[in-house]
């Protein structure tokens, strides 16, 4: 039987967004329940932006320029309507025409980035109170202003227990996860004082993909977590332990076989090998937390784009498989067993009328007996062996006992880190608007 192993398969031209849920995360509830995140456009409608010409979209700079003045004529005509009923001296007007005017370049700089420059497949992360918790999201759909349905969630005295968000400018996203503080990437601990509401993170791609999902491929490579959750010290002897088993396991491909590590108890390590190399990962995986013995020929990976890697459909399908494969196991075993019992009742009757063959018989029934203290680890084995493919790590018994003593050592992991949101919970919140969406590059193959 093949082994299928699903993998993440992340665009090179994916982008990281960091997008806030208003001053003091007021509408993170919202975005989660609903599956959505919005922008403030201070009243400015979507349909002024699609008449930007053409001859300016193929400049960037051009193109935020255009939104910078269209957004200060805006903002401006709103300020002036607004003071007019203020008694202002002329230093106070000109102070409040300051700050509006650096309220509009950067809620043009916002919206640019939010209508032109975010993608379907894009990531998101929004940021709870005091960065205690961090929401991953995939972006589903293009900017619309069209109203959407609430989940009702009520209180004691019948209210809506959440705040509802006002700002008219939106993106549907599938929500993947829940990130504690703990479990964000120390690398990006700056983010929980950056004061801007939205921007680009793309830059700490590598140091995020690993909490997204911890098998996937970027750039070229494939690259595997593995959680180290040990409390303590990790001696000199035991990298060196870990590293000597690693060597039993890939041999002479070890070369093939980078990693990144961040164990300052806990963290974890990052395996990674160029695509060509994959084969490597579930070999690590197979060593550390599964079967030591694993063949290059039946073991296959199977790469998805980030929509259909997260979708509801594939999930299912991942489940079903690995339902399948114990289903399949555990029938084996049960015509084995039965294939046992009926052989032991047949040598009974044997006994029984021939009393000399005593002795022969006894030591078959030891035998069958045996072989079925170890039968279900005999099974697995099966469906994992193909007589056309060669072996690729070797079958020490000694690389067992010393993985062992590595994820005890260690407290090595392969679990995905985080909160996961299932998508069923989500499903009648994801219907994508139609009409009135500005066009955004679908990425998802």
């Amino acid at each position: 039987m093949e082994s299928i192993i699903d993998v993440l398969d992340i665009p090179e031209d994916t982008r990281y967004w960091f997008v806030r849920a208003n001053s003091q995360s007021q509408y993170y509830e919202d975005f989660l329940y609903n599956n959505y995140i919005a922008v403030d456009s201070n009243g400015f409608s979507l349909a002024t932006l699609f008449e930007i010409p053409s001859t300016l979209r193929s400049s960037k700079d051009a193109m935020l320029e255009k939104y910078k003045q269209l957004f200060e004529t805006h903002d401006l005509k709103l300020f002036n309507s607004k003071v007019a009923k203020k008694e202002l001296s002329d230093d106070e007007l000109k102070k409040e025409k300051t700050k509006e005017l650096r309220r509009s370049s950067n809620r043009s700089n916002r919206i640019f980035h939010f209508v032109e420059e975010i993608n379907i497949s894009d990531f998101v992360i929004v940021p709870y109170k005091s960065s205690d918790k961090f929401l991953i999201g995939i972006v589903t759909s293009d900017c619309f202003e069209e109203n959407i349905s609430h989940l009702q969630l009520l209180d004691e005295d019948g209210n809506l227990s959440y705040d509802i968000c006002p700002f008219s400018f939106k993106r549907r996203v599938l929500w993947i996860k829940e990130l504690s503080r703990k479990q964000f990437p120390d690398s990006l601990s700056w983010i929980k004082t950056a004061h801007q509401s939205l921007f680009d993170i793309t830059e700490y791609a590598e140091k995020l993909n690993p909490y997204i999902n911890p098998i996937y491929r970027y750039k070229g490579n494939v690259n595997y977590r593995i959680g180290v959750n040990t409390n303590q010290n990790i001696s000199s002897s035991s990298w060196l332990e870990y590293q000597i088993l690693l060597k039993k396991l890939t041999g002479h491909n070890l070369d093939n076989l980078y990693q990144k590590q961040k164990v300052q108890s806990p963290g974890e390590i990052v395996l990674y090998v160029v695509q060509n190399y994959w084969w490597i990962i579930p070999l690590i995986m197979a060593g550390l937390f599964g079967d030591v013995e694993i063949k290059h020929g039946p073991v296959k990976m199977k790469f998805q784009g980030i929509i259909r890697y997260f979708s509801k459909d594939e999930k299912l399908k991942r489940k079903l498989s690995a339902e399948k494969v114990e289903t399949e196991l555990a029938q084996e075993k049960a015509n084995i067993d039965n294939t046992d019992a009926d052989t032991l009742n047949k040598l009974k009757d044997v006994n029984k009328t021939n009393p000399d063959v005593k002795e022969s018989i006894d030591y078959i029934v030891k035998s069958i007996k045996e072989r079925q203290l170890n039968n279900l680890d005999r099974i697995n084995k099966a469906f994992s062996e193909s007589e056309d493919t060669k072996s690729i790590a070797s079958t020490n018994e000694s690389i067992e006992s010393d993985a062992e003593k590595i994820v005890s050592d260690f407290k090595l992991s392969n679990e995905d880190p985080g909160s996961l949101i299932q998508y069923e919970n989500q499903a009648d919140s994801l219907n994508i608007p139609s009409e009135g969406s500005c066009k955004s590059k679908e990425k998802e193959s």
